[in-house]
């Protein structure tokens, strides 16, 4: 279970920096409790990140689509990840969930699930 201890980013390159432009980073499935997933993560100048829920089934859920993530900018230490259609990830908690990243030209350190404050 996810919650309020940070995960880090591993690569599957064994080393390989994450910052390739574009790059996908899929997340092996995981439990997770809370409503917001933090991200620690430094771009460069155009750099962004974004972020797809997946739970129980090959296409992303809908409303945590790449489409419903607008891009994060700008460097991070707890920068929160949202979706357009307003969708709360504390829905889909204690439901294995795999995470998708989508990168351009940033370097992702950690992620946590938090509970809203």
């Amino acid at each position: 279970m996810v919650q309020n201890v940070g995960v880090p980013f591993r690569s599957p390159n064994c080393g390989c920096p994450l910052s390739l432009v574009p790059f996908r980073f899929p997340v092996r499935s995981l439990r997770f409790t809370g409503g917001r997933l933090q991200l620690n993560f430094s771009p460069s100048a155009a750099g962004c990140l974004r972020g797809v829920i997946q739970v129980g089934q090959v296409q992303p859920t809908p409303g945590f689509t790449r489409q419903d993530c607008p891009e994060v900018l700008g460097d991070s230490v707890a920068g929160t990840l949202v979706w357009t259609s307003a969708a709360d990830p504390a829905k889909l908690s204690r439901n294995p969930a795999r995470l998708h990243f989508q990168l351009k030209d940033a370097d992702p350190y950690l992620f946590s699930f938090r509970d809203p404050e």
